[in-house]
């Protein structure tokens, strides 16, 4: 027991400093999405495992040298194990196998533990593991400062009203007022993130989702069923609607990824609906959403859900990730039946995902019984990945629904499955919340619901489009209203503006050039004239 404690104390650098190489790594290019406490956790996880390791090393070696730089070769060969067979198998290696790589690793640290045994080994080369491990934390500490100072400086990065807006909205903010017979109704922007179009879901899907829209317009809605989204990318969508302004002008789509993204983060938290609001001393609201470019917090009530010390918390997507990059990735790739049902319950990393969204359609309900007149935004990512929600509300632990990339299921037959598990399970939440703030209202309130791009990636535009817009004709709306015009409608409608509104106009931008987007026509023929007497 001596022995081990002076081993851990002569090498204290590498026992804190090694184990945290690749938890490290992985959080510094994650840490927008992953909290502190989480990182924490991970690096605390990871040292006892290293220390771990070293007690059974110490059984095989009497000499520390040896058993620190077996241990710790060891470690990182077990810690990578998922990122190489990754690469094998987009390699399209013979090697990209489980059974195959396990047999080299088998080989590989059979070998390790031959040499070391039979070589001995100088100071100088735990000196350089020592080096090199406090040398690459600190390159990844010197990393995350200008990501930290930027998450900090995020809410000051885009004037309060740019006078591109401005020359849009030609009268810029003014001062809106409430026509008086009308009251002051509530205001719901509810954004239901990746939701479809009635005809792109029957397409896509095959799945009929009319009775949803049907309900809605029973319940006095009109539904745009013509509607495409301004943008394809959620961050583009809702700067542009929350500011009743299109992009073009706004944007230099020569600059930086980082810069404009960072800009359109200030669009939304300090957009032109928001101060609208404020003029008209409305209290606002808004959630934690999970996306933190969404998570306005600069309102009257900021409403999340209360949470256990990170370091208590539920298991978090980065420490699913770092389970994947390591030897665990067998376990996530082997059917092995109770062992898989065990070890998904175990890792389910989607728990706060769940809460959080049940937390926002009760609170949804809470904000309709306030006595004020109030603006709520909820961003809402159902029906968005990862698809974990049944029909009935329950939800799947099954990996399979949200293993694959972004999130995504692991075949096309489930990511059909899933994604209308998702639309069934919204569908009747939103009717029974709909339904709810509607009965507490004591005036009628305003409600906008509405997907901010769809899901084929072919076919992104098309979206849920409805208003419950009291008192307005439906002849005043039309089918092909897109967001742009959303709040024009809504205050010109009830707070006596005088609003133009703006060609409804649709943009395509891929994922790595958001910023460089491309006017793209309606391409369903029944939306579109110039399609008529031509294949869909």
């Amino acid at each position: 027991m001596k022995f081990f404690t002076n081993l851990i104390k002569e090498n204290v650098l590498i026992v804190l400093f090694l184990p945290l190489l690749v938890p490290g790594f992985i959080f510094v290019r994650n840490s927008y999405d992953t909290p502190l406490g989480v990182f924490f956790r991970s690096a605390f996880i990871s040292i006892a495992v290293f220390v771990i390791l070293l007690a059974f090393t110490r059984i095989v070696f009497r000499d520390s040298r040896k058993i620190i730089l077996f241990a710790s070769v060891t470690y990182l060969f077990l810690y990578l194990y998922g990122g190489f067979y990754d690469e094998l198998v987009e390699a399209d290696s013979v090697f990209g196998h489980h059974k195959e790589l396990v047999l080299i690793y088998l080989v590989l640290v059979s070998l390790l533990a031959f040499l070391i045994y039979k070589i001995k080994i100088s100071s100088n080369v735990i000196l350089a593991i020592k080096f090199i491990s406090v040398i690459f934390i600190i390159l990844q500490f010197v990393q995350f400062i200008p990501k930290a100072i930027n998450m900090n400086n995020e809410n000051k990065l885009a004037p309060e009203n740019s006078s591109e807006v401005d020359n849009q909205i030609e009268v810029g903010i003014e001062a809106v007022k409430i026509t008086a017979e009308l009251g002051t109704p509530d205001v719901y922007y509810i954004i239901l993130d990746l939701y479809a179009r009635n005809d792109l879901i029957e397409k896509d899907f095959s799945f009929d989702n009319s009775d949803f829209t049907n309900s809605l317009t029973a319940l006095g809605f009109y539904v745009a069923d013509c509607s495409r989204s301004n943008y394809t990318l959620t961050r583009s969508s809702l700067a542009s609607s929350l500011n009743m302004a299109y992009l073009q002008g706004i944007i230099d789509e020569s600059a930086s990824t980082d810069d404009n993204e960072n800009f359109l983060k200030g669009m939304i938290k300090n957009s032109t609906v928001f101060q609208l609001f404020e003029l008209l001393e409305y209290q606002t609201f808004t959630f934690e959403t999970g996306y933190e470019f969404t998570e306005i917090t600069n309102v009257d009530r900021y409403l999340a859900p209360s949470k256990p010390v990170a370091f208590l918390g539920s298991i978090h997507p980065y420490e699913i990730l770092l389970l994947k990059n390591s030897v665990f990735k067998i376990l996530y790739d082997t059917d092995i039946p109770l062992v898989n049902v065990l070890f998904d319950r175990v890792t389910f990393p989607y728990t706060d995902h769940v809460n959080l969204q049940n937390f926002i359609f009760d609170e949804l309900v809470n904000i309709s019984t306030n006595p004020q007149p109030t603006f709520t935004f909820a961003h809402i990512t159902v029906p968005h990945t990862p698809f974990v929600f049944r029909a009935d509300g329950s939800f799947t632990t099954d990996r399979r629904y949200f293993s694959g990339i972004y999130d995504t299921p692991v075949s096309n037959d489930l990511f059909i499955e899933g994604y209308i598990n998702q639309l069934e399970f919204i569908n009747q939440k939103i009717l029974d919340i709909v339904q709810e703030i509607l009965l507490n209202s004591s005036t009628p309130p305003i409600i906008i619901l509405q997907g901010d791009h769809g899901v084929i990636l072919e076919d992104r535009l098309p979206i849920l489009n409805a208003y419950y817009f009291p008192g307005m004709h439906d002849s005043e709306l039309y089918a092909a209203v897109s967001p742009v015009n959303s709040f024009r409608l809504l205050f010109n409608e009830y707070f006596s503006s005088d609003y133009p509104l703006l060609e409804d106009l649709s943009y395509d931008a891929s994922y790595d050039k958001p910023y460089q987007w491309s006017l793209e026509p309606e391409k369903m023929q029944r939306c579109n004239p110039a399609l008529i007497g031509k294949e869909d």
